[in-house]
């Protein structure tokens, strides 16, 4: 690829449509299923469904609120890029049905599950 790109974004491809999602009502992101944001990727472009499928460099996407986050009606939770209307459309119905909006934010988790060392794996 061309390094340059590191250095200067604005040579990376630029998609022909984007689409903001924004938030249908105030509240959290309690969940999102990082599984169908992928699928949603594919669906821009962005990856492939199959090994001969064609990648678009310029489709993506842009997550902008994780779980946890609070949203007000209206604010965005993510950017979509494509070169076209069509794709934009499949991946916003995926995207929003990955994510789960609640009136209350979610437990905290757990970031680290295990310790794992010389003397093998600890659950924590």
């Amino acid at each position: 690829g061309d390094e340059r790109v590191l250095r200067d974004t604005s040579l990376f491809p630029r998609a022909a449509r984007s689409r903001a999602l924004a938030a249908n009502a105030d509240g959290f992101v309690t969940a999102m299923d990082t599984e169908k944001i992928g699928l949603a990727s594919v669906a821009l472009g962005a990856g492939r469904e199959t090994k001969d499928d064609a990648i678009d460099p310029s489709a993506g996407l842009l997550v902008l609120k994780k779980t946890g986050d609070a949203v007000r009606r209206g604010e965005n939770l993510a950017v979509l890029y494509a070169a076209d209307e069509a794709k934009l459309d499949e991946a916003e119905a995926i995207y929003r049905g990955a994510l789960s909006l609640g009136a209350a934010p979610p437990a905290p988790q757990k970031r680290i599950f295990a310790h794992v060392g010389k003397d093998g794996v600890t659950a924590l």
